[in-house]
């Protein structure tokens, strides 16, 4: 997911739009993140995470 965000958009204007239709599967990437061992991969997914949320509450 982080390739394809930084792949696909040189500007954070284009980033929000993709993002949007992860909504209805918040709850899904969080218990995915909740159960994921410590790890880099774990960091990383946790920053799109964050970026994902302040997406949704300027939305």
């Amino acid at each position: 997911m982080r390739q394809e965000i930084c792949a696909s958009t040189s500007s954070m204007t284009s980033v929000p739009k993709p993002l949007k239709f992860l909504r209805p599967h918040y709850g899904t990437l969080k218990e995915f993140h909740k159960n994921m061992v410590e790890s880099n991969l774990k960091v990383q997914f946790q920053e799109i995470i964050t970026i994902f949320l302040l997406i949704l509450c300027m939305d």
